[in-house]
């Protein structure tokens, strides 16, 4: 995790097992739920706060998998974030430009071309490859994510920079009904009382449900048509 600052759920799972001195032959990992790995994980919590330091449990909305993401506890404005990572010009303007290219678009996601062209119109010019260059470090690093050549905020940004998307952002990304943490692809309410959540959330939630009504104003939900970029995303395995 302190390569990539995030791993998937289950593989946190094969971590948790691993940090058992030796025991994880003993435990099977069907004995494990949820709420074994979070309690674990508050654990390191406690241990890393000093180093203002913090993992949280953040949705990639590119897949609709979870992973723990390993962030710094700032709450700063994006220039003192970044400036915290020694990020230079290029890497802070491109950053702050692709997502508002991406939390502005219909779908919460961009084709890797129109990104680029959003970030091509910066007032400091940059140059092309360049440019190429700092998207796919941005990537790298998790900030953003790239699957089926289309660009989505990843949950590297979700996680550390949730204040600025809340305050920047407001009508776009909200915090999810159900799970509390920021949502930017979820789905609304169709009655728009406000209510929203993560893909997988709904799915969860209305899977146990007698009938689809929203747990806010109570009023019917009917399924929604699945996005055919996002069912394709389904079938894709990610591996962080």
């Amino acid at each position: 995790m302190a390569n990539n600052n995030m791993v998937a759920q289950n593989k946190a799972l094969e971590l948790y097992l691993d940090c058992r001195d030796g025991t994880a032959d003993e435990v099977s990992p069907e004995t494990h739920t949820e709420k074994t790995i979070v309690k674990f994980i508050d654990q390191v919590n406690e241990k890393i706060e000093p180093l203002n330091l913090s993992i949280k449990l953040v949705t990639c909305e590119a897949t609709n998998k979870k992973f723990f993401v390993l962030h710094a506890m700032h709450e700063n404005d994006l220039t003192r974030l970044v400036a915290a990572r020694q990020w230079g010009r290029n890497e802070r303007s491109v950053l702050k430009t692709a997502i508002k290219t991406i939390v502005s678009s219909p779908n919460g996601r961009v084709s890797k071309a129109a990104c680029a062209m959003s970030c091509a119109d910066l007032p400091e010019k940059i140059k092309r490859e360049d440019l190429t260059k700092v998207l796919q470090k941005l990537i790298h690093e998790n900030w953003l994510i790239e699957l089926n050549n289309q660009i989505y905020v990843g949950p590297r940004t979700l996680a550390e920079m949730k204040k600025y998307l809340s305050d920047e952002f407001e009508e776009k990304a909200s915090a999810c009904k159900l799970c509390k943490e920021l949502t930017i692809r979820g789905s609304s309410c169709p009655s728009s009382c406000g209510v929203k959540l993560h893909q997988d959330c709904l799915q969860a939630f209305f899977s146990k449900a007698k009938n689809r009504k929203c747990m806010g104003c109570k009023k019917p939900w009917p399924e929604e048509l699945v996005d055919k970029q996002d069912a394709l995303s389904d079938t894709e395995e990610t591996e962080y």
